[in-house]
Formats: structure tokens, sequence, C-alpha cells
């Protein structure tokens, strides 16, 4: 697992960095970690390849609401988590969809309780291979990296976070490779990520500048699969 903290207090961050490594231990797993004692570092040097950020509320110069509304322009699905003295201050966390939070002083019990919330959604976006079949080539590509696939003229069309890809096969193939608690059909004609769904109006699934209608048929049974990948993510 790789963490980034941003904690101003050397003795707090030691404390954390005591129970990522008793957590590891305990858990048969291993933990990098990354400390910034103040958040324009952090956000500067950041880069997304973090599981799990670790935010103090109370930072110099820019606290860690600041920080976190900045850190969502650059990075939408690391897991946020709020370090606090006081409760009240990590409600407003939920405007940057933040995991969850933990007050000080904190104890390894809360620590652990916290852990396994965070392990939980870190499994639920395990990645997965979908593999791309055209003449005489084979592609494999990460399903995470997917915002929907389009059937188009009997292709595959994949719209991706960097183009499109195509390939030959049909959307029953490709569900069969993809997380199933992260993917599913708006319609026939598509498979959609939920990842990157932004809203959900009307007939329409929002996914940036793309708009895809939701089928009358499927859109109790879309909403209800969207509503348990967004529980899964907090």
């Amino acid at each position: 697992m790789r963490v980034a903290m941003v904690e101003d207090s050397l003795e707090q961050a030691e404390e954390l960095r005591q129970f990522f490594a008793r957590y590891a231990r305990e858990n048969g797993m291993e933990c990098m970690i990354s400390h910034y004692l103040e958040a324009y570092r952090f956000l500067d040097e950041y880069r997304s390849d973090y599981d799990v950020v670790l935010l103090d509320i109370e930072l110099p110069e820019m606290n860690g609401m600041r920080a976190a509304e900045r850190l969502r322009e650059k990075d939408r699905d690391v897991i946020i988590v709020f370090v606090t003295n006081m409760r009240q201050y990590a409600v407003a966390g939920y405007s940057v969809s933040a995991l969850d939070y933990i007050v000080k002083p904190i104890n390894y019990f809360e620590f652990e309780k916290l852990m396994k919330k965070v392990r939980r959604v870190t499994d639920a976006r395990r990645e997965r291979d979908v593999v791309l079949k055209n003449a005489g080539s084979v592609q494999r590509i990460s399903s995470s990296q997917i915002r929907y696939v389009e059937v188009y003229h009997h292709k595959l069309i994949f719209h991706m976070e960097s183009g499109m890809l195509e390939s030959w096969g049909s959307l029953k193939e490709v569900e069969d490779m993809v997380p199933k608690a992260m993917f599913f059909r708006c319609n026939n004609c598509f498979l959609v990520n939920f990842k990157y769904v932004d809203a959900i109006e009307k007939e329409e699934v929002v996914l940036g500048a793309d708009r895809l209608r939701i089928s009358h048929l499927r859109k109790k049974d879309f909403m209800r699969e969207f509503t348990q990948y967004l529980g899964k993510m907090r």
C-alpha cells in the first residue's frame, strides 16, 4: 500500500508510521510511506500513484481541507482520510469525497478499524486486464483506464482516459473480464465504468463531455448498482 502523510507534527507522523508498520506486519503486507510537513510541497510533487492520503486538517499556510480540494483537481480517485483534533472539522470532508477521518490522539484500535475500511475500498478497486483482439494482434489494457465500452457497427470501441481503441468481440465477453462491482450496462450498446460517472441526469449518464442514454428497462438496476458502488467507496 502506497501512503502519503501530510502532517506537520513529527511526533504524530512517527506514531502513524509505527501504526502502519504494525498493521503491515500483522496482515502480511507492505506499506510504503511518504511524509510531507506542509501541503504546498505535497501538491507540487504529487503523482497519482498513492492508494491513500492522510491529511492533517490543521496544517500551516494551507489547511488540510483546502489541500484536499486542490488534490481532487489532480486526482478524483485517491482515498483521502483526514486527521483532526476535532470531529466537527471532518464533517466537511464529504465535499471532497473523503473516505473517513480519525481523531487525535490516535489509538491503534481506531487506526486498525480505519485500515480495514481502506482495504475494502482498495480491494474493490483491484484492477483486471482486458484483452483486445484485432486481426493478427492481441493487446492487454487495464480495466481501470476504461471509461466506457461501446458497440458500433459490430465492433467494440473502448473509450479510454487517453483516447479510443477498437476490438472485435461482444460486450458480454468484456463484462466477464472486468470487475462486476465497477461496470454495468446503461443500455444494450454501452458498458459504463462507474468510476468515471459524474452525474445521472434524467435518462442520461454523464461522463465528462459524454452523455449516454439509459434505457428505461435498465435504469432501475443501473441506479441500484451505482448506489452500491458509491457505498463501497465510502
